[in-house]
């Protein structure tokens, strides 16, 4: 399949945001954003149906696909934010358009639930999508993560193919250097659309995994599927951020079960929920070095 890449972010454009999967309970973070947004020379565009809510989910699926359909089909709109994850992506993904997607490539952001659509969409379309910050998680609060920030707008207004900074204690599980295409996100939402047809092509990837709010178990569990799956077996290289837990030794609970691994693997990257974040193109190829948890991107991401 041909890669599309979509222009880089200029001053002026217009930046949407869309809330296609769980309900944002957090309202006031609207206003918060769009000003941060503005203050930095952007005009924003809050879709209808964003503030919606249907139960858990941002609205109907009907009203989902509809922002998301209309923020790629809207001409003035350069890059589409998601205003939250949750969940709610998994249910959309056969019913989407994909000739919109394809026919309008713009930047396309998020993390957590939004996985299944940056897999989905790359599959369907060859469209690069963005591992990044939400519009309200991330950028609708008081004060910014200076990080977040910083990591954010250079990958997103121009090809910087710098080393992706980490800002988190890493872990060297599996020693090794590879050079691959990045795909992945969050692990229970990965796994959730396995044998789906929307899942990523793993074989010859670099696989990046980040969960939150997960036990032991249920981290065990997933990987296990993964394995049974034979992805281990396909992938270049596993690189692991931040699986959150108030859960005494977590860090040192995961590492272990990914030492039974015998891919490449380092735990401990900054793209996962936990702040600083930092912005990863997805399905772009990169050099990974697992003993130092340096990786660097090798492609123009943009146009």
């Amino acid at each position: 399949m041909e890669k599309l890449k979509p222009k880089a972010l200029q001053k002026g454009d217009t930046i949407a945001i869309i809330a296609p999967s769980g309900h944002v309970s957090y309202q006031e973070k609207f206003e918060t954003a769009q000003k941060y947004f503005e203050n930095l020379g952007y005009e924003v565009k809050i879709f209808p149906n964003a503030k919606n809510k249907n139960g858990y989910l941002a609205g109907t699926d009907e009203e989902r696909i509809f922002d998301l359909e209309a923020a790629f089909c809207d001409k003035n709109v350069k890059l589409i934010m998601t205003a939250r994850g949750g969940y709610g992506a998994a249910r959309i993904l056969d019913k989407i358009d994909y000739k919109i997607i394809k026919n309008n490539p713009k930047i396309f952001c998020g993390y957590s639930d939004i996985t299944a659509f940056h897999s989905a969409i790359y599959k369907k379309t060859g469209l690069v999508t963005f591992h990044a910050p939400f519009a309200l998680a991330d950028f609708g609060s008081e004060t910014v993560d200076e990080y977040t920030e910083r990591n954010f707008w250079k990958r997103i207004t121009k090809n910087d193919l710098s080393e992706v900074e980490n800002a988190f204690a890493y872990t060297c599980v599996n020693g090794g250097k590879v050079s691959g295409e990045l795909v992945g996100g969050n692990l229970c939402v990965l796994t959730s659309i396995l044998g789906s047809g929307f899942e990523p092509d793993f074989k010859n990837k670099i696989l990046y995994i980040e969960d939150v709010n997960e036990p032991l178990y249920k981290i065990d569990r997933m990987l296990a599927q993964l394995r049974l799956n034979g992805i281990f077996k396909e992938i270049k290289g596993l690189l692991v951020g931040i699986f959150s837990s108030d859960e005494e030794d977590f860090d040192k609970k995961v590492i272990e079960l990914l030492k039974e691994l015998e891919t490449p693997c380092g735990y401990g990257f900054s793209a996962s929920h936990e702040t600083p974040k930092a912005t990863l193109p997805l399905n772009i190829k990169y050099e990974a070095d697992f003993k130092t948890g340096k990786i660097k991107l090798l492609e123009d991401y943009l146009l």
